[in-house]
């Protein structure tokens, strides 16, 4: 007998059931979830896959917009937090779910939707679902004494300091003029600076006379820290940096820059971020554009 699977978007109830796979599939700790659950989930942005009236699969539609180079802004999608129960893996519901959320796109006028694989070998997977690579990140690994040593003026004249997630997103915006960009609400903002915090980092204002840059930082321990985002003028940025060091004491500190930013500090361009067009008349998004996205709440 044929078991028909079915999609719908999540109520109350399915609030335990919807942890439980996180935990299974995501391996978070407890607080990383309860952040998630209380800072920014929401029922109706959520899809479930039932088989046999119990919950296997899920997925959420975060509302973000695509803007391109030349400013035109545009509604798009993140698909975040894909995840099937591993005893259900095998069994085709992650295409169900993709293919569920092309026809529900489609519907509501949506023209764009975005994902970041969680490992490499997802591209070729996501690939399979007219998903291409459209967001590129530059990623650094430096040690303190090599940001200390970096060629420029120093920190003098730089502020680091926190700062709240509206200020961040104006800044943000006003830093990405001119590329082609996911740009986020106040509320991912609110969730990253949550995430930011629970780990004894924040999000950041830097300043360096009238330019008023941004960053994204989290702590991975006592001696090692992300820079999940680093916006700043070509100018500025080695100072930027040297304060987020002094501030921020670690031993090692790992960047994520957009792909079109810090090329005198080596590292390397990698793909970040996919892109699918669900809608014929969208207009054309070029991968040479080197898109960036940034903010993955990865």
């Amino acid at each position: 007998m044929l078991v028909v699977s079915t999609i719908r978007f999540a109520e109350k109830n399915d609030l335990e059931r919807q942890k439980e796979i996180w935990r299974l599939c995501f391996g978070d700790s407890g607080q990383d979830m309860e952040i998630y659950y209380t800072q920014r989930y929401k029922a109706r942005q959520t899809l479930l896959l039932l088989h046999r009236d119990e919950i296997a699969a899920m997925t959420t539609l975060l509302p973000v917009s695509l803007v391109t180079a030349d400013g035109h802004k545009a509604k798009a999608v993140m698909v975040f937090a894909v995840a099937t129960d591993p005893q259900f893996r095998g069994q085709g519901f992650a295409s169900e779910l993709m293919g569920f959320c092309d026809q529900y796109l489609n519907k509501n006028d949506i023209g764009f939707s975005v994902l970041v694989p969680a490992e490499k070998s997802l591209f070729g997977f996501y690939e399979r679902y007219a998903y291409h690579e459209m967001f590129f990140m530059r990623r650094i690994r430096l040690d303190s004494k090599e940001i200390a040593e970096l060629p420029g003026s120093g920190t003098e004249d730089f502020k680091l300091y926190p700062i709240t997630a509206e200020e961040y997103n104006r800044r943000r915006n006003r830093q990405l003029e001119g590329r082609l960009h996911i740009a986020y609400s106040d509320e991912d903002l609110a969730y990253q600076k949550a995430l930011s915090n629970m780990s004894g980092a924040d999000l950041y204002g830097v300043e360096h006379g009238t330019v008023q840059g941004c960053a994204v930082v989290e702590r991975i321990g006592d001696r090692d820290i992300v820079i999940k985002e680093l916006l700043l003028p070509a100018a500025q940025l080695n100072g930027g940096l040297q304060i987020i060091a002094q501030q921020l004491k670690a031993d090692v500190y790992r960047l994520r820059l957009p792909a079109f930013s810090g090329a005198p500090l080596g590292g390397s361009v990698e793909s970040f971020g996919m892109l699918r067009v669900h809608k014929e008349n969208e207009r054309e998004i070029k991968a040479e554009d080197l898109g960036y996205l940034g903010i993955a709440f990865d």
